[in-house]
């Protein structure tokens, strides 16, 4: 699966990096958070933008270079994440692949989900297999949950333009 025209160094790198930052993203889940006032979107108890700055800078400093200067994912990372999302939605690009490809995927999906998402695409996230697996470096075949998870996110991220203007 590794190797290609990437080697077999680099997948090594990038699982190594992507289990270093999903233990970091689990140790600030674990503390809490995002307890109480996590913000959603659509009525909002916070501003969104404190939450996500630290919720990526949580996970990894350099993920803040994502963010526009209202601390707001930018039109062009959304946009590569719909990218991304569509082709494993149909089948054009294997998860792995989109592992060596844009590693920051995998940051930034869960990033949008819990700042962006509603209950129902969390609720996917939790049974998509396709990120676990991901995370423990395993054979990755997409599943039911996986497909359904997936549609309902590139849903999501299709309204994101409509959300930041109806926030403006």
């Amino acid at each position: 699966m590794c190797g290609g025209r990437y080697g077999p160094d680099r997948c090594v790198d990038a699982a190594d990096r992507w289990l270093s930052e999903s233990l970091r993203l689990r140790t600030f889940q674990s503390r809490g958070a995002w307890s109480s006032s996590r913000p959603v979107v659509m009525g909002h108890d916070g501003p969104v933008s404190d939450f996500l700055v630290t919720y990526l800078d949580a996970i990894d400093e350099r993920l803040l270079d994502y963010l526009d200067e209202d601390d707001e994912l930018k039109l062009d990372a959304v946009q590569r994440l719909r990218f991304y999302t569509s082709a494993l939605l149909d089948g054009s690009i294997h998860p792995m692949h989109v592992m060596e490809d844009w590693f920051d995927w995998y940051a930034l999906v869960p990033a949008f989900v819990a700042t962006y998402g509603s209950d129902e695409l969390r609720e996917l996230e939790t049974g998509a297999e396709f990120l676990g697996a991901i995370d423990e470096g395993e054979e990755v075949i997409l599943t039911k949950a996986d497909l359904a998870y997936l549609k309902e996110l590139e849903a999501w991220i299709d309204m994101y333009p409509e959300m930041r203007t109806a926030e403006e």
